[in-house]
């Protein structure tokens, strides 16, 4: 390639390195906390969002202060959420902007591209992977960390979050749906899958895991599934001795007799016997 051509690649590169004045150290600056704060927020959103709600409820009966602070947020989920979405948005935003007023003092063709690409990088990498990997790990570590910080921001965020919500609110609406603040504690479903993890991890026997399904069982059972046949049921006449009694118990193996008088379709009474 001839001289003219490669300076006419060069000047289509338009790239120089700048010196920094106030402003761009301003910016740089910025930038910095920007990035902070992106990825304080990822954590914080992580850590709330996967403590375990038992040991916090442990934790809150033992009087520790910081967790009843952290179940006070979690008791309200979507302004925990949206106070911590906006602040993540906010500081990406402004991160976006920042990066590529700086990336234009290098190159104000590519400048543009340049600060996408790296922003991206950065974001990904330093403002999501790492804070909520870190987070995961110790969720309840990190939610002692960020509870006081977040409580604050939750306040001075108020009014944007109510403002936020009630837009969000009437568009649930609008198609249909319903907001709920707060969901149960744990599910049936969740149950069962704890108790199904703990008997693959040898916690529970067989058993224990059969007995504690039967429970959940139980509340689906209909009346006419336990029922006895009234042909089949084991009854004491009002006029039998105690030893009538006992030895009808001890054949039938029953614990609770129903007593009639004259027919079986006059029941007076249970005999219970222990």
């Amino acid at each position: 390639m001839d001289g003219p051509g490669l300076a006419s690649m060069a000047a289509g590169i338009d790239f120089q390195i700048p010196q920094f004045d106030a402003e761009a150290w301003l910016q740089l600056a910025i930038l910095i906390v920007s990035l902070f704060l992106c990825s304080i927020a990822s954590a914080a959103e992580t850590s709330f969002t996967s403590i375990s709600r038992i040991k916090l409820k442990n934790l809150v009966e033992e009087g520790d202060l910081q967790a009843i602070g952290i179940e006070k947020l979690l008791s309200n989920p979507n302004k925990l959420l949206s106070t911590i979405l906006i602040v993540n948005s906010v500081a990406v935003i402004v991160a976006s902007s920042m990066s590529t007023v700086l990336a234009l003092r290098f190159s104000a063709t590519f400048g543009e591209l340049i600060s996408t690409i790296l922003i991206s990088l950065v974001v990904l990498i330093f403002c999501e992977i790492t804070p909520k990997t870190a987070a995961v790990q110790n969720p309840l570590r990190w939610a002692r960390v960020f509870g006081r910080s977040v409580r604050a921001t939750a306040w001075l965020l108020q009014p944007v979050v109510l403002t936020l919500g009630a837009i969000t609110n009437s568009l649930v609406r609008l198609m249909g749906g319903q907001m709920k603040y707060r969901g149960p504690f744990v599910t049936e479903e969740e149950l069962r899958l704890l108790v199904t993890v703990g008997e693959e991890e040898g916690v529970l026997e067989e058993e224990e895991t059969e007995m504690i399904h039967s429970i959940f069982e139980f509340a689906d059972t209909t009346v006419r599934e336990v029922m006895i046949p009234r042909i089949d049921m084991v009854t004491l006449e009002s006029d039998a001795t105690v030893d009538d009694a006992v030895d009808l118990a001890l054949q039938g193996g029953f614990s609770r007799i129903p007593v009639y008088e004259e027919n079986i379709d006059n029941i007076i009474g249970v005999l219970y016997i222990k």
